[in-house]
């Protein structure tokens, strides 16, 4: 896990372990080059941070299949439905988008904690009360009910495993929601160099919700837990 021990200056502004992106114990490191900043729509506020532990971000096997298409600032898909599927220690944001290619409707499911990629979707439907849909490349299955204010409500299915996933109309908001708090800085790991980013939010319960994401890795999503005490926090 990652320990981050961070002053703020006085002035100045799991899905299952076998399916899911991991930690891996293995650097002690001085500090974080260049420290953290907040990225924040007031500015920028630097950090010195101090790392006690750091450990390689390593991508397992995933979820998801290997054919996908990068998401580019060109597409012409429009956000349908939003949603978030809780794994455990991991969480991942995804977005159902839609498009009209050589005359046809084409659906996919965007994942914003896996580099931003989109996925085909197969056997989509979100009529009759019902939202459902198919990745064949690694049989996961999305299945909901629809109630008269657009929530769909459901289970996503894949490899045995089965997990809630609720989707919600997207019409005419932000998708992903913005986070409170944006903290971004770069690890330096010796053999390589990590830009990290760190959002805070709200979580479903109300409480402080922190995620990070492995930019350079394209994996995001991780759940970290911020202690603040006076004017230092840790992660």
């Amino acid at each position: 896990m990652f320990l981050f021990s961070s002053r703020v200056p006085q002035q100045g502004p799991a899905l299952p372990a076998e399916s899911m992106s991991r930690f891996i114990h293995g650097f002690l490191l001085p500090k974080c080059a260049g420290g953290l900043r907040r990225v924040h729509r007031v500015g920028l506020r630097r950090l010195g941070v101090t790392i006690v532990a750091v450990a390689a971000l390593l991508a397992g096997p995933g979820m998801f299949p290997s054919t996908t298409r990068q998401a580019s600032a060109q597409s012409a898909d429009v956000a349908e439905w939003y949603g978030e599927l809780d794994a455990g220690e991991r969480q991942f944001r995804f977005a159902i988008e839609s498009a009209e290619e050589q005359g046809k409707p084409v659906h996919r499911l965007r994942s914003f904690d896996e580099g931003d990629r989109r996925f085909p979707l197969d056997r989509f439907s979100d009529g009759g009360g019902k939202l459902v849909f198919e990745i064949k490349a690694t049989g996961a299955v999305y299945v909901a009910a629809v109630d008269a204010g657009g929530v769909a409500t459901g289970t996503w299915t894949q490899r045995g495993q089965t997990l809630p996933l609720t989707f919600r109309k997207a019409a005419g908001q932000a998708v992903p929601p913005a986070a409170d708090e944006i903290w971004a800085g770069t690890l330096d790991a010796v053999i390589q160099k990590l830009p990290l980013r760190f959002r805070v939010g709200k979580g479903t319960d109300g409480k402080e919700d922190v995620r990070m994401d492995s930019l350079g890795q394209k994996a995001g999503g991780f759940r970290a837990v911020r202690t603040v005490a006076g004017d230092a926090w840790t992660i």
